[in-house]
């Protein structure tokens, strides 16, 4: 008597290997977009401790609505926050001009994120990475548009494959982004 499968053994086999691959591939596909959801949250987690933190320091080290120079004990002395408590960056000058407006510039938003994570993932202003090498493009910005305080960060995830040439104005319409609120202290993942 000999051993082994028949043909219609196989057939059954490779039928039921086929529709299992029909189910399960497109599951597996879809895996991408949320594990780099999951990246962005978690950076926005860490973004969010961080200015948690910088804030407790400032309400043992502050008076209420005392904007706060070099915050003692925090990251090397050189974080600047405003009078809510919340940082608005580095090298603000003593005393602050604009109390209330991120950093010096646009690379303001760069030098809060390069201060607060430590292991940071890349970050970069979008005219300094035409090739896109950055994970992050970030932009400084104010929540009406029209000439308050620039008191807003957004960071636009670029490692995911987001390729779209982004201007200040359409940073919210990439897919994932992280928007920092110096007023309040809040971080979203809209």
């Amino acid at each position: 008597m000999k051993k082994g499968f028949t043909l219609i053994e196989l057939v059954v086999v490779i039928v039921i290997l086929a529709i299992l691959a029909v189910v399960a591939l497109p599951r597996f596909m879809n895996l991408k977009p949320e594990s780099e959801r999951s990246v962005v949250l978690a950076t926005a987690a860490a973004y969010e401790q961080a200015i948690d933190f910088a804030h407790t320091s400032w309400q043992i080290h502050s008076g209420p609505n005392q904007p706060l120079n070099d915050l003692p004990g925090y990251v090397g002395d050189v974080l600047d926050l405003n009078a809510n408590g919340y940082p608005l960056g580095i090298d603000k000058n003593n005393p602050m001009g604009q109390a209330e407006q991120i950093g010096q510039g646009d690379i303001g938003c760069v030098s809060l994120w390069l201060t607060l994570l430590t292991d940071a993932p890349s970050v970069s202003l979008p005219q300094d990475d035409p090739n896109f090498d950055a994970d992050y493009h970030a932009y400084r910005h104010n929540e009406s548009g029209d000439n308050s305080p620039m008191s807003r960060c957004s960071y636009v995830y670029r490692a995911g494959g987001d390729r779209a040439d982004r201007d200040s104005a359409d940073r919210d319409s990439a897919d994932l982004v992280i928007v920092y609120n110096s007023e309040t202290g809040e971080v979203t993942v809209p």
